[in-house]
């Protein structure tokens, strides 16, 4: 069942091994393509940005720490580390399945973007949306915040840690109408005087048990 969904992205609906195409169940995006990346990957930057919108990255750790910088992720993509489990749901069917990703992941000394050209963790600008699970993000710059949303972005944030280390730089920045949930995840500073999040305009921010 699993490897139908990582390999095909379809769902196993029943003994006659007929599939379907399958969707993010918290978005109801259809998952248009999977890819996987690790230590060993030479370009994740090209992997990630050629997989497209709306797909999954899964973000594996059999070859180490991937350190890598400036990835573009597209709008709708999901981010899943190495160890993370995401619902899926049959397109046709509409039948629950699970995408358990077998190892633990991390990505440090990394630049995600959305869009723009900031040297921050994960950039989302206008009405970008992104969902990172079970993901180590740890920008080394002093001035460069782990993750930045503004206009009208939704991040979501799953059993990760987000760190920002180096200087004063805040680990989470969100402005404007920028929305961002984050659950079961540790946020790191590493600079004196710095804050976890900084909030302002009509941002909103939902922690829980983080």
């Amino acid at each position: 069942l699993l490897a139908s969904i990582v390999r095909d992205i379809d769902i196993v609906t029943n003994v006659e091994i007929n599939t379907e195409p399958a969707k993010f169940a918290d978005s109801g995006l259809a998952i248009s393509n999977v890819v996987t990346i690790d230590g060993s990957t030479a370009s994740p930057d090209a992997v990630i940005e050629a997989a497209g919108v709306n797909s999954l990255v899964i973000a594996s750790g059999d070859a180490g720490t991937i350190n890598t910088r400036t990835i573009d992720m597209n709008d709708g993509q999901v981010l899943l580390g190495g160890g993370g489990i995401l619902d899926v749901v049959g397109c046709d069917s509409g039948s629950m399945a699970v995408v358990n990703a077998a190892d633990d992941g991390a990505i440090r000394g990394v630049d995600i973007r959305v869009t723009g050209g900031s040297p921050e963790g994960i950039v989302l600008d206008e009405d970008a949306r992104l969902l990172v699970s079970d993901v180590t993000i740890t920008t080394t710059s002093g001035s460069a915040p782990g993750i930045v949303v503004s206009g009208t972005s939704d991040l979501t944030i799953l059993e990760s840690s987000i760190q920002s280390i180096g200087g004063s730089s805040p680990a989470v920045v969100v402005t404007d109408d920028g929305q961002v949930t984050i659950r079961d995840s540790s946020i790191i500073t590493g600079g004196g005087g710095s804050y976890g999040v900084l909030a302002s305009d009509n941002s909103r921010i939902t922690i829980t048990n983080s």
